[in-house]
């Protein structure tokens, strides 16, 4: 509900100024290797990895903010090439998904080239 509230906020801060919003959910290490592995559920416990990313997603979907989960850009690669091992931030090849992804779905971006 949090979430959900602080983005109807945003866009409606963003809306009344001509910003446009778009968001981008950046997956945990624990959420991309789930999802390489098309697990929901931790054996043996109740944890959904996922869960996080999918209500982030029907949080912004109810409100009509586009947005992008890098989840399965990111989850079709090795896990140590899309994140350092020491800090958990993402590599340059996961940068360049990433680059690779906003193109695709915000098209407005390549203007900017």
């Amino acid at each position: 509900v949090v979430f959900r509230d602080s983005f109807k906020s945003i866009a409606a801060l963003c809306r009344d100024r001509s910003i446009p919003l778009f968001v981008m959910l950046i997956p945990t290490i624990r959420t991309v290797e789930a999802a390489a592995t098309d697990e929901e559920m931790t054996p043996g416990s109740s944890l959904d990895y996922q869960l996080p990313n999918r209500r982030a997603a029907e949080a912004l979907e109810s409100l009509n903010i586009r947005f992008i989960d890098l989840t399965p850009y990111l989850s079709q690669h090795p896990i140590s090439e899309m994140y350092f091992r020491f800090d958990r931030h993402l590599t340059p090849k996961a940068h360049r998904l990433v680059v690779q992804a906003l193109k695709e779905h915000c098209p407005e971006l390549h203007e900017l080239n």
